[in-house]
């Protein structure tokens, strides 16, 4: 079967950043992690750490002013999602952890 060129879609490239995409360094980390969010409003913040089976790990509460550093030293290797909320916006990222 045919397709135009316009219908095909380019596989294993990843867009780039927004400007409201969560950036979660270094990564792979084997201690700390920082979390940058330049669009993010400065205020109140609460940072969750899951395991991919959805296990809450870690919950924390901070000032957030667009970044922030975490201690993830007790974390076993392995790939985990790290959530950011504030008052009326949730980001999203993954983090693995390598040891």
């Amino acid at each position: 079967w045919r397709r135009k060129i316009e219908e095909l879609q380019l596989l294993g490239t990843r867009p780039a950043p927004s400007q409201n995409e969560i950036t979660l360094y270094p990564n792979p980390s084997s201690g700390q992690i920082h979390v940058r969010l330049d669009s993010f409003t400065p205020g109140n913040a609460t940072i969750i750490i899951r395991d991919l089976q959805g296990n809450l790990i870690e919950e924390n509460m901070c000032l957030f002013d667009g970044h922030v550093e975490i201690s993830t030293q007790s974390l076993p290797s392995g790939l985990y999602l790290l959530t950011l909320i504030n008052a009326n916006t949730l980001y999203t990222g993954k983090f693995v952890m390598a040891r």
